[in-house]
């Protein structure tokens, strides 16, 4: 989680210490800010392609301290393009899931996706990369994922991981298509 500013800390001086503070104790891993003597080598991992100066750096340690991130960030106005993940500002998450006992899965889950189907038919938008089933096409799940943050995250990903080690989670590949 980051947000940008023209310098060190500008945009850290409008939020609260005390905020700031509670964020630090509410994360598992670690938060880096313009005073610590990491800051320069986190901020170039955060942003490889601009030489920009974010308030604050999450090296989250789990889901649980994403969440921390996201909801600081959602309270604390920082813009979605500051962050892989852009549906933090909507108040609300439908997910369409499917249980059942037994070994046939295939009339479960067309329902689950003829339901999410229709939803997006009526203006749903989005997907949170946690939930698995959104369906069979990796590329998809991701740009639905990550929004228009999806073609930054690639030319990430070229310069940090160009060879696409990394694709445990909802993979944005390279941009160069590896």
């Amino acid at each position: 989680m980051a947000e940008s500013g023209t310098h060190p800390g500008a945009a850290l001086e409008r939020l609260c210490h005390e905020a700031v503070r509670d964020l630090a104790e509410g994360l598992r891993g670690d938060l880096v800010t313009p005073d610590d003597d990491s800051y320069d080598d986190a901020r170039r991992v955060w942003n490889g392609l601009v030489n920009d100066y974010p308030a604050l750096i999450g090296r989250c340690a789990g889901a649980a301290d994403v969440m921390t991130a996201v909801d600081f960030a959602r309270e604390h106005d920082v813009a979605t393009d500051s962050t892989a993940f852009p549906w933090r500002d909507y108040n609300y998450m439908l997910t369409v899931e499917a249980n059942w006992e037994g070994t046939d899965s295939t009339t479960h889950i067309e329902w689950a996706r003829e339901t999410d189907a229709a939803f997006r038919e009526r203006g749903a938008t989005g997907a949170y990369a946690g939930f698995p089933g959104l369906g069979d096409d990796d590329e998809n799940v991701a740009r639905l994922a990550y929004g228009d943050n999806y073609e930054r995250l690639a030319a990430l990903k070229s310069e940090y991981d160009p060879t696409n080690l990394f694709t445990e989670t909802t993979n944005v590949p390279p941009a160069d298509g590896r």
